[in-house]
């Protein structure tokens, strides 16, 4: 029984790994610090929205930052606190610290979106490796 196309999965496979060492390689420093120098955007609201809501599981309906006490799920954006507070609770990390583990999965995460898109469309993996090699080198983040 012969196997469809070995090479050419292997071949795919290949390039997400390098794909994904490459931004992995690129932003290794944000795994390992809280804080930047570039806190200019939503991150210190994303990091205090992660603390409170890490303290506070157990009523995700209520929060009173917010409008006078607008539930969790309908403040800017809840997914990235609510990920930050899931990664500080599991691995015992600070809400900070959570955030930028959060954005150096998305940063690493992009381009392998990107590939796979790209593959998918065209079926050349090696066109999409390069789109993904491109934006992982050329994101201005």
């Amino acid at each position: 029984m012969m196997l469809r196309h070995p090479p050419h999965r292997l071949l795919v496979a290949a390039y997400l790994l390098v794909v994904v060492w490459l931004n992995a390689y690129i932003c290794r420093q944000v795994f390992f610090i809280e804080f930047t120098g570039k806190m200019n955007l939503m991150h210190g609201f994303w990091i205090a929205i992660a603390r409170l809501a890490g303290d506070h599981w157990y009523k995700p309906s209520w929060w009173p930052y917010w409008y006078v006490g607008m539930p969790f799920e309908f403040t800017y954006a809840p997914l990235v606190p609510a990920l930050s507070a899931g990664v500080a609770r599991v691995s015992g990390f600070s809400a900070a610290h959570g955030f930028q583990v959060v954005c150096g999965l998305v940063y690493c995460l992009g381009p392998v979106a990107l590939f796979l898109m790209a593959w998918q469309l065209t079926r050349r993996p090696g066109w999409s490796f390069i789109a993904a090699a491109f934006y992982s080198l050329s994101s201005p983040t």
